[in-house]
């Protein structure tokens, strides 16, 4: 049986706003390095509060990869791999 992978949404969190924005250049180009397309991407500010004062600022990114024509199917899907790292460290 071949499989397709047609759509795939994501969530993100990040502490900043630069790197929201560097994450979605970096994303526009894997997709187009890597022949699928991001379809979409946003972004929201979210505060943290306790009794009412702000006490943390973080941002949540949702993003939409599109592999495939789910009429047209063109590239098969071999496996999908989630790469989480330790917290100490740093990767995009």
């Amino acid at each position: 049986m071949i499989k397709y992978l047609t759509k795939n949404t994501v969530e993100v969190r990040f502490e900043t706003i630069e790197d929201v924005k560097k994450y979605q250049e970096d994303l526009r180009k894997q997709a187009s390095d890597e022949g699928y397309l991001l379809s979409s991407y946003s972004w929201a500010e979210k505060n943290v509060t306790v009794k009412g004062e702000v006490v943390d600022v973080y941002y949540l990114v949702k993003y939409v990869l599109t592999f495939n024509d789910p009429k047209n199917p063109e590239i098969p899907l071999r496996s999908i791999v989630y790469n989480m790292v330790d917290s100490n460290e740093q990767e995009f």
